[in-house]
């Protein structure tokens, strides 16, 4: 880490744009989609951190609400027995 860029979030976790990066893609390919998603990383790394973190903090939001989503649906079929 002592070249690369980083920066401590609001949750006091030290990223990485790398890291960023990383979990970015594999928030994308974790959300319903038939293709995997594949960044380029010279467009990503042209991001700034701060742009990265946020991205990645709206992803991990649509990913609780697609498991909250599926979790109503599960629980809908536990009521109709």
């Amino acid at each position: 880490m002592q070249n690369e860029e980083y920066m401590i979030n609001d949750y006091g976790e030290i990223i990485t744009k790398d890291s960023l990066i990383e979990e970015i893609q594999s928030l994308l390919n974790h959300l319903k989609s038939s293709q995997t998603t594949i960044l380029n990383p010279n467009i990503m790394k042209s991001l700034d951190i701060t742009n990265l973190n946020t991205i990645r903090d709206n992803l991990l939001k649509k990913s609780g609400n697609e498991i909250e989503n599926n979790l109503e649906w599960l629980h809908s079929l536990k009521n109709k027995h």
